[in-house]
């Protein structure tokens, strides 16, 4: 396999994996926010994750799709932690 592709596996992995856990987490807690958001937010999300791997910078020749990944994991932990209720 090559570099990239093992890179785009591992990053596509961080991706999904940040959605689906999230998800089921907020199932396990009963969270009871709207169920249309998460869903709307992943189609987007990967609209953008696919242009990211589509999309190269031609001077650098730099995979633009492990920040996008990185940060949509981050922000899949930042929605759990802001669904905690107050302690």
């Amino acid at each position: 396999m090559a570099v990239s592709t093992v890179w785009f596996l591992i990053y596509g992995g961080v991706f999904f994996l940040g959605f689906y856990v999230l998800h089921i987490l907020l199932r396990l807690r009963r969270f009871s926010g709207d169920q249309i958001l998460l869903p709307a937010v992943h189609f987007l999300s990967g609209l953008g994750f696919a242009m990211m791997i589509r999309l190269r910078d031609p001077l650098r020749d730099a995979l633009l799709f492990p920040d996008f990944a990185a940060g949509v994991g981050i922000g899949c932990i930042l929605a759990f932690v802001s669904s905690l209720p107050d302690i």
